[in-house]
């Protein structure tokens, strides 16, 4: 260990060498190595120090040792280091990814009370795992307390919104959010529309996703929509083109399908390996085998129709 070369060479590691180590050891995920550097730390009577509470903690999160995170973070409150807002967030997403949105919810209480102010960061962080408990009341609750607090929303925490939205089944409140985002003169990407027609089509909306996407739709909202995608420049991608292609596939529209995947290439976008082995696996359906080889044929990847 370089320690042991510099007590060979006496050379004595300063505190910046120690917080340098644990950092790099941390990221790596070493953390017995880590902890071995704490614990000279420690036995020199160096405080660590919140920086260095903060590298061991996210080192246990990426590691995914969630209970040994927490046992840092109360050891750094017992030895009097102050916790910062990212000692707090590492733990938010610490008690996240074990389900324990309870206490992670705890914790973004304490903040205030320790003189600290959650970012949008942090906020982030919260409404991810919210979301992914399915908690969408209380996901919306803490977005509105976000903007009470003057918080601005970064597009991460807006493709949160969008996402939990629709996978939480609130396709509707989905696309309210995003119009109140144009109103608000958010910029628009299209990784925010894929998020609303990918979630069109899950719910079963598949009509009013291809309305959507095409621009043939004669329901104003969904031509309204469309239309403002290419106002700004945000033109489909290919994962917008496969979203519904998959679904078409998946719905035996075959026809429908090839039509939507001429269009496709048209754009120039190719068939992905994804969408090519929902094809393969539908070749079983004997009846509609001459339509789907047509399609295999036509737009399957080079490298891949050999194996079909």
């Amino acid at each position: 260990m370089l320690l042991n070369q510099m007590s060979h060479f006496s050379i004595a590691p300063s505190h910046f060498t120690h917080c340098i180590l644990i950092d790099a050891f941390s990221r790596e995920g070493s953390m017995q190595d880590a902890e071995d550097v704490f614990e000279i730390m420690i036995q020199r009577g160096e405080n660590p120090g919140t920086v260095i509470y903060n590298a061991l903690m996210n080192g246990c999160y990426l590691q995914g040792q969630m209970d040994k995170a927490r046992k840092i973070f109360d050891a750094m409150v017992e030895r009097g280091a102050n916790p910062d807002i990212l000692s707090y967030s590492t733990l938010m997403n610490a008690h996240f990814k074990k389900n324990e949105n309870d206490e992670a919810m705890h914790l973004l209480r304490e903040i205030p009370q320790r003189g600290l102010r959650a970012d949008v960061g942090t906020y982030n962080i919260v409404l991810q795992g919210l979301f992914r408990m399915g908690r969408y009341r209380s996901a919306r609750e803490v977005f509105i307390e976000m903007r009470a607090a003057s918080l601005p929303p970064d597009f991460h925490t807006y493709c949160t919104m969008l996402d939990g939205l629709c996978k939480c089944g609130h396709i509707e409140e989905g696309l309210q959010f995003l119009q109140k985002m144009e109103f608000d003169r958010v910029k628009l990407d299209i990784t925010m529309y894929n998020i609303i027609l990918h979630g069109l089509c899950k719910s079963g909306r598949f009509q009013f996703a291809r309305d959507l996407f095409n621009n043939l739709s004669l329901l104003d909202e969904a031509k309204e929509f469309f239309v403002k995608m290419e106002e700004i420049s945000c033109s489909a991608n290919g994962i917008t083109f496969s979203f519904i292609a998959q679904e078409l596939l998946r719905r035996g529209e075959y026809n429908d399908a090839l039509r939507f995947l001429e269009e496709m290439a048209r754009r120039g976008f190719k068939m992905d390996s994804y969408t090519f082995s929902i094809l393969i696996d539908l070749l079983q359906d004997k009846e509609n085998y001459p339509s789907l080889m047509q399609i295999i044929e036509k737009f399957g990847p080079n490298e891949l129709k050999s194996k079909s």
